[in-house]
């Protein structure tokens, strides 16, 4: 049977790997078949030029062989096992499909932000060709640190500037000590750079990346807590979730839970905390949701009272002070000097 499909798939799409016409074959008849993943193998068939309608074609016309092939076997089960093994062609053949539909999804998603991250370039490039200055800033524990360069040269990925304890600060905020970032005019968007070379007292900048920038989402200024706080949320007066509270803003906090999430965004629970001298027992609503299995973070927006606001409002100052105090005492990064 492996032959006859590896046959029709040969014929419909020509030119093709004979690896990936295999791989495929193998899993029109066995849905636990495992060397290669279905989606995997049809998104080197739409990388290599085909279409998804030829891909389809052949398939449907691979499945009418399978059935026809296996009929005769089918023909001998009673009732009940004639109506599974034809359920499971079905499902089998709906998954391929579905795979179909997700790779050809994924490389349309990559071409779009293939097209994005150039558009973000050049208009941030653009914005630089006006006065050649620049914002280059980092996230230290979660406390924004900015720094206006002058940059001198632009060419292709690699900026050059001066080195200055303004720019020290920034870098010094990042864990590596090696990448900062650039917001670009495009709204949602940044430039990862990062400490290519250094000359003198000028340092070269290599663009690493454009990525989606969630900082420019964020309603008030976070700041993230050194200890992170024990936290209980409940849901109608019943304990849902212990968590512990990691950073904080005057919209709302921001938590890791120390078990699987029992509930999902929309819901709302009161959370019970707290925060330097500031008791916190409000009701908020979940906004976002990490996985557990990758770090089980998750957002709670609350309508702190005006009173509450001022108290946390104290909190982030005492905070950013701290962090300031500890960031100024890192001096400039080993990796900005000669």
């Amino acid at each position: 049977m492996l032959e006859v499909l590896e046959a029709e798939l040969n014929r419909d799409l020509k030119g093709q790997s004979g690896n990936i016409i295999r791989h495929i074959a193998h899993h029109m008849i066995s849905s636990t078949y495992a060397e290669l993943g279905i989606k995997a193998a049809l998104q080197q068939l739409l990388s290599n030029g085909c279409r998804k309608a030829d891909i389809l074609a052949a398939l449907v016309r691979c499945e009418l062989q399978v059935l026809n092939m296996m009929l005769p076997e089918i023909e001998k089960l009673d009732e009940q096992g004639q109506a599974k093994q034809l359920c499971d062609m079905i499902e089998r053949f709906n998954g391929i499909k579905d795979a179909l539909i997700l790779a050809g999804e994924e490389i349309w998603q990559k071409k779009v932000m293939q097209e994005r991250c150039s558009r973000v370039l050049n208009e941030t490039r653009k914005a630089w060709m006006k006065d050649r200055q620049l914002v280059l800033y980092n996230l230290f524990d979660e406390m924004p640190v900015r720094a206006s360069a002058h940059i001198s040269k632009w060419d292709e990925n690699f900026l050059q500037t001066k080195v200055t304890p303004e720019l020290g600060r920034v870098f010094s905020a990042c864990l590596e000590m090696r990448y900062a970032y650039i917001d670009s005019p495009i709204e949602g968007f940044r430039i990862k750079v990062m400490i290519h070379s250094i000359h003198g007292s000028n340092v070269q900048l290599k663009v690493v990346k454009t990525e989606v920038s969630e900082i420019s989402r964020r309603e008030k200024v976070r700041v993230g807590l050194d200890h992170h706080k024990p936290a209980k949320l409940f849901s109608a007066d019943k304990l849902v979730c212990i968590a512990k509270l990691a950073e904080f803003s005057l919209a709302g906090l921001g938590l890791i839970a120390t078990e699987e999430l029992p509930f999902v965004p929309g819901e709302r629970l009161r959370c019970q905390t707290k925060i330097g001298k500031v008791e916190i027992d409000h009701i908020g609503e979940v906004t976002w949701i990490q996985p557990f299995i990758e770090g089980g973070r998750f957002g709670l927006k609350v309508n702190f009272d005006q009173q509450i606001q001022l108290q946390l409002n104290r909190e982030i100052l005492s905070i950013q002070r701290s962090k300031i105090d500890r960031l100024s005492r890192l001096g400039m990064p080993i990796t900005l000097r000669q």
